[in-house]
């Protein structure tokens, strides 16, 4: 390992992404007993949830693009300790914004009943995989190929 090489410690993104991940498992978990607790039906979507699944997207958009910027700064960026610190903080933006989707999503299933919710709800659970610290691709965002891994 030569000294000047690039090193990031993947443990504390790893331990974030786990506490997000058991967040939305128990996000999810909680609205199904709540909604069998309630006797919640899930039922045909309105106009109305479809207003909020283009807003969501619509924000979501803006969120990805807001995160592009974020990383072309980080990328730009010379000092390694300053880059590691602005690159955990993306990170865990990213990952919060993700778990307030998911609250949100529960909550209008659970305020409306509607399929919708239900089922972007489950693809939201999935999503939450793609956020998993891989050293690959993090290398890549960083436009750092030979970056070491701790």
């Amino acid at each position: 390992m030569n000294l000047d090489q690039p090193i990031l410690d993947l443990k504390p993104l790893k331990t974030y992404f786990i506490y997000c991940l058991v967040a939305v498992i128990t996000i999810f978990g909680a609205s199904l007993i709540i909604a069998a607790n309630l006797g919640i039906r899930a039922n045909g979507n309105s106009k109305g949830s479809f207003i909020f699944l283009i807003a969501l997207v619509l924000v979501s958009m803006w969120r990805s693009q807001k995160s592009k910027k974020e990383l072309q700064v980080i990328r730009e960026t010379k000092d390694w300790p300053t880059k590691i610190s602005m690159f955990e903080k993306r990170f865990k933006s990213r990952l919060i914004f993700h778990v307030i989707s998911v609250v949100v999503t529960a909550a209008f299933w659970l305020l409306g009943g509607k399929n919708s919710f239900l089922y972007l709800m489950i693809a939201e659970l999935g999503i939450t995989l793609v956020y998993y610290p891989i050293k690959k691709v993090i290398a890549t965002e960083l436009n750092e190929p030979e970056l070491e891994f701790m």
